[in-house]
């Protein structure tokens, strides 16, 4: 049996939003339009955009690009405290990453 996706709170909805600015801001650069913010305890830890494009590197996808600033930030590999908003379903390389990172809730 599937366990029931908890309930959309407030603070769900407002960094979803800032996602989706961060993803239309990526399109206007001239990357896929993409966003990612990660968040811990209500507040922003890191954010991204696709960086493919400008740094002609295909590692540079938004989610690796946030995973690693949060780590640098807060000291840690494990993200098991922290909550990532995504602008777009994750590809393998970036569902790797999330993975590893420990997210207590994506």
């Amino acid at each position: 049996m599937l366990a029931a996706m908890p309930a959309m709170q407030p603070i769900d909805r407002e960094m979803m939003q800032r996602c989706i600015a961060l993803s239309v801001r990526s399109g206007r650069e001239g990357e896929y339009p993409l966003g990612v913010v990660i968040c811990r305890a209500g507040e922003v830890v890191a954010e991204s955009i696709n960086r493919v494009a400008h740094e002609r590197d295909v590692t540079r996808h938004a989610k690796v690009m946030a995973i690693s600033a949060a780590q640098k930030a807060l000291g840690t590999v494990s993200l098991d405290d922290c909550r990532i908003y995504v602008s777009a379903e994750p590809c393998a390389y970036c569902c790797y990453a999330i993975r590893e990172s420990r997210f207590g809730r994506g």
